[in-house]
C-alpha cells in the first residue's frame, strides 16, 4: 500500500472509529430512555391520559434536585419508542455524525489527495450518504426537525421525510446510515493511533446463532446494497449482496449470476440491479438473480450463512475485492 492509501485508509478508519464510538453512546441513551419508560409506565399504571399530562413522575439524575415540570402533554409522550427523549437522542446522532465528517475528517482526506497528487487536477469525495447527511443535518439545525424542499427533498439515498413534516427517526434510519457507510464488516471497522502505535479499535462483536434463530417476530431487512463484480479467476459475473436487520444483524451474500463479464452482460445486470428493492412487508425482489424471497426466508438464509462462517464450512470473504457499493467515489 502506498503513501497515498495509507493516509486516506488511516483517515477513513479513523472516521469509521468515531462513528461507531457515537453509535455506542447513541445505544446508551436509548436504553436508558427504555429503562424510564418502563419505570414511568409503572408508576402511571391507571391513571387517565389527562392526569398524566399534568403531573410528572419522571426520575432526574441522582446528582441533581433541579427538574422542570413542563406539562400540557402525557409525560408518556417523553419516554415511549420514537417519544420526545428519543428523538433528541437521534438528533444528536445525526447531526454528529456529519459533524466529524464536516469538521475535520473531509479536510484530513482532502490533504492527504493533496500530499499525494503529482498534478494540480485533484480528486475530491463524491460522497451521495454523507450529502444526505448534510441536507438532513440542516434540517435540523435550521428548520426545527421540519423536513424542506431544499434540504431533505434533495436526498438521493436517504429520501425518508417528506418535506413539510416532521422529521421523526427510529433505529432503522441509524443501521441504514451505518450500512451506507459501509461500517457493517465483521472484524476491525474502525480504528484510532496515537503516538504511532496502535490505539484504539471498534468491532462488532459476534453474534449468537441461537439468538438469531429465536428471534421474534422474524426480523426484517431494513437495508440493502448490492455490487456486480467479475470473479478474478473464472471471469464471471458474482452478484454481492450485502443485507441489514432491524434487529442489527447483518450479513454479506454472494451469489453467481452464471454469466460471464461482457460489456452486454454487465449493461443488462446493472439495470437489473438498480431495481433491487425490499417490500414494506419484508420481502426482497432482486431482479439480477431473478429471485423474490420473503422475509423469513431471507433472514434465515442469512442466519444459515452466518453459521456455516462460524464453523468454517463457508467464508464470508469470497475471492472478490471489497464490499458492497463503495462510500467514498471519485470524480475529477
Amino acid at each position: 500500500m502506498n503513501a497515498k492509501q495509507n493516509d486516506i485508509s488511516r483517515a477513513i478508519m479513523e472516521f469509521q472509529y468515531d462513528v461507531m464510538e457515537r453509535t455506542q453512546n447513541l445505544l446508551v441513551l436509548l436504553r436508558g430512555v427504555e429503562v424510564a419508560h418502563i419505570s414511568t409506565t409503572a408508576r402511571n399504571f391507571g391513571k387517565p391520559p389527562e392526569e398524566r399530562a399534568n403531573s410528572r413522575s419522571l426520575d432526574r439524575p441522582s446528582y441533581l434536585t433541579l427538574f422542570p415540570m413542563v406539562t400540557g402533554f402525557d409525560e408518556l409522550d417523553i419516554t415511549r419508542r420514537d417519544g420526545r427523549a428519543e428523538q433528541l437522542a437521534y438528533r444528536g446522532w445525526f447531526v454528529e455524525v456529519f459533524g466529524l465528517w464536516e469538521s475535520h475528517f473531509r479536510s484530513e482526506y482532502q490533504e492527504a489527495i493533496e500530499a499525494n497528487t503529482e498534478t494540480d487536477d485533484v480528486i475530491a469525495p463524491e460522497v451521495e450518504v454523507l450529502g444526505d447527511l448534510r441536507h438532513i443535518r440542516n434540517d435540523i439545525v435550521h428548520h426545527r426537525s421540519i423536513a424542506t424542499e431544499e434540504n431533505a427533498g434533495r436526498c438521493t439515498l436517504l429520501r425518508w421525510f417528506v418535506p413539510g413534516k416532521p422529521i421523526t427517526f427510529n433505529i432503522t434510519h441509524v443501521l441504514t446510515t451505518l450500512h451506507e457507510l459501509n461500517i457493517f464488516t465483521r472484524g476491525l471497522a474502525g480504528r484510532r493511533d496515537y503516538d504511532g502505535s496502535l490505539g484504539t479499535l471498534a468491532t462488532w462483536p459476534p453474534f449468537s446463532v441461537e439468538h438469531l434463530r429465536a428471534w421474534q417476530p422474524t426480523p426484517k431487512a431494513v437495508s440493502i446494497r448490492t455490487d456486480l463484480m467479475p470473479h478474478p479467476d473464472t471471469r464471471q459475473l458474482w452478484l454481492r449482496i450485502s443485507l441489514v436487520y432491524d434487529n442489527g444483524f447483518f450479513f454479506h451474500h454472494i451469489n453467481p449470476c452464471h454469466v460471464s463479464d461482457t460489456e452486454e452482460n454487465r449493461r443488462r445486470l446493472n439495470e437489473l440491479e438498480k431495481a433491487t428493492k425490499i417490500a414494506p412487508e419484508g420481502d426482497i425482489s432482486i431482479p439480477a438473480l431473478g429471485l423474490i424471497a420473503s422475509a423469513q426466508e431471507v433472514y434465515m438464509s442469512s442466519v444459515d450463512g452466518y453459521e456455516k462462517v462460524l464453523q468454517g464450512t463457508q467464508s464470508d470473504d469470497p475471492p472478490l475485492p471489497g464490499f458492497p457499493g463503495p462510500w467514498l467515489r471519485f470524480r475529477r
